[in-house]
């Protein structure tokens, strides 16, 4: 019987995930009845050349560990068939591990006094929600009897690179212009977002937002949620699980 000498199909699909000092790499499977593996091989240049990081057995994913965070590494995929004909190179993919944020605020507002965390402007018009809610017991709300400003404390950000804020919001009725959130750099308040422009926006549905903001070094950052433009016609706001973190 003449020897098997036909290499697999070259590997698709694979993508890069980054995680903490780690990369997870997916890709699709091969369908030869004969294959018996992939090597798994990175750079920190693209294009290589590159060094053999592991030999897999018949697996779609694989995570790359102990990597330095702020680097990028590069990498490709062959799949190998029971007689060790080997693919050419799949797509290369990339990802730069990063390491997780430094919280500097978590609040779902259950903890009484709600507000402790959200006195920055003083006393908020603004009043704790058992419904509805994404997670815990409670959110916080606002409508046209308690519009107004729900600020945050200074928060020390003066190690960041980066700084990621994220939360949950549920809107009812909104329009442009109802709710705006902000951010303030240390001495003014810039990069607004209008909650009803914001991506995958849709009326009476929980969406998260989440955004890394370019501010570096700041000493006092702050977090606002500007509810001023919500007028009638049943429109409110509930905000829920605000997260602000200090990417290094």
């Amino acid at each position: 019987t003449p020897a098997d000498t036909t290499p697999p199909a070259n590997p698709t699909g694979l993508s890069a995930t980054a995680g903490e000092r780690q990369i997870t790499l997916d890709w699709s499977a091969n369908g030869e009845g004969d294959l018996a593996g992939y090597n798994l091989s990175s750079s920190t240049t693209p294009g290589g050349p590159y060094s053999l990081v592991a030999n897999l057995g018949l697996v779609i994913t694989y995570t790359d560990t102990g990597l330095t965070n702020g680097a990028t590494y590069y990498y490709v995929l062959t799949a190998v068939d029971a007689g060790a004909n080997e693919s050419g190179y799949s797509n290369e993919a990339n990802a730069i591990p990063v390491a997780a944020p430094l919280g500097l605020l978590t609040d779902g507002f259950d903890v009484g006094p709600w507000d402790g965390n959200w006195d920055g402007n003083g006393t908020t018009s603004w009043t704790q929600d058992t419904t509805p809610v994404y997670g815990g017991s409670n959110s916080a709300t606002s409508d046209k009897t308690t519009n107004g400003l729900l600020t945050s404390d200074s928060l020390d950000a003066s190690l960041a690179d980066t700084i990621t804020v994220s939360f949950w919001f549920y809107a009812k009725n909104l329009e442009a212009g109802d709710i705006i959130v902000e951010f303030w750099n240390g001495s003014s308040w810039a990069v607004s977002y209008d909650l009803t422009a914001y991506a995958g926006f849709t009326n009476t549905t929980w969406i998260f937002f989440s955004e890394v903001m370019p501010f570096s070094s700041v000493s006092d950052f702050r977090v606002r949620f500007n509810s001023t433009g919500l007028t009638g016609g049943g429109e409110a706001i509930n905000i829920d699980d605000v997260f602000v973190g200090a990417n290094q």
